[in-house]
């Protein structure tokens, strides 16, 4: 458990730190707008991911990586608190692992 545990807060700190950014309402156009300001990842990238983030991830998790991409670290101090620790992972490595696949789909990049 502890290494669970210490493993969503490498990542969380992986992608707060990679990331900046402002607040506000979580859906798919923020998450994109969010994905191009904090990464160099192309558009159909930030769009396939966003689509798999709402898939996949629950609303507050989703919420949560929204504002971790936009580096809003008192709302996603907020959000942590609402989240279990499945959903912390997944929110937490979402961005390490969705956007390789997404390349992968897209034929290499977009």
């Amino acid at each position: 458990m502890r290494g669970v545990t210490t493993l969503i807060l490498a990542a969380t700190v992986l992608v707060v730190t990679a990331c900046p950014g402002a607040s506000g309402d979580a859906d798919i156009q923020e998450f994109i707008e969010a994905c191009l300001a904090s990464s160099n990842l192309p558009p159909p990238i930030c769009e396939c991911s966003a689509r798999k983030a709402r898939e996949e991830l629950s609303p507050e998790a989703f919420a949560f990586l929204v504002a971790t991409l936009r580096g809003d670290d008192r709302r996603t101090e907020e959000l942590r608190g609402q989240l279990d620790i499945a959903e912390a992972m997944e929110a937490g490595t979402f961005m390490v692992r969705v956007p390789a696949e997404c390349a992968g789909e897209l034929g290499g990049g977009g």
